[in-house]
């Protein structure tokens, strides 16, 4: 008999994943291109746009947007004209893992890091094939001591930084030059070394 779905819990504009499998099922590169076009509990798309956004057929995307909406990452939004190509947006602009749940284990959440790694990975492989070589690509790591409060505080500051610019996938709203980039930031515990 399978355990009971343990329900996301939205924490202001942050949905908190609960359930090891909610996090699997974003382990998977069609469904984070699905998150990709959704930046925002604001932004609507159909089955048909974000199929097309992904390279894959509507019933293709349909399926993975069932099992989205099964765990309470996506939901449909209001009905368009005709009423047969309703809209889906997320739930929560920002996405995190309750770590504290006693089965939220490790290999699950690896399986959604190796899916963003290997998407980061590939960006980063373009950037190197490209003609261009394009400058404007930026990859840094910093090494920080901070207090839990200082933590927080960053992560706050990092979340909100992207806002500005969310509204700029609307085509109309983006000025003249604008190149579209993909922000990746990670906060982790550094790995103890002999010295600390």
């Amino acid at each position: 008999m399978a355990s009971a779905q343990i329900p996301p819990r939205l924490d202001g504009d942050t949905l908190v994943l609960r359930d090891p499998r909610a996090i699997r099922a974003l382990a998977h590169p069609v469904r984070l291109a699905v998150i990709d076009e959704l930046p925002d509990v604001t932004v609507e798309r159909t089955a048909t746009e974000l199929a097309e956004a992904a390279g894959i057929t509507p019933s293709a995307m349909s399926y993975h947007l069932h099992s989205l909406e099964r765990f309470g990452i996506v939901v449909r939004g209001a009905s368009r004209t005709d009423g047969r190509d309703r809209p889906w947006r997320r739930v929560g602009r920002h996405l995190s893992f309750d770590s504290g749940h006693a089965s939220n284990d490790v290999a699950t959440r690896m399986a959604f890091i190796d899916q963003m790694l290997t998407q980061l990975r590939h960006g980063w492989e373009d950037v190197f094939r490209s003609e261009q070589k394009d400058s404007r690509a930026l990859l840094s790591r910093e090494r920080i001591w901070l207090t839990p409060d200082e933590i927080q505080q960053l992560t706050e500051i990092l979340n909100d930084a992207p806002e500005r610019y969310v509204d700029r996938r609307d085509p109309a709203a983006r000025p003249e030059g604008a190149i579209d980039m993909e922000l990746t930031w990670s906060l982790l515990p550094a790995p103890r070394s002999t010295s600390d």
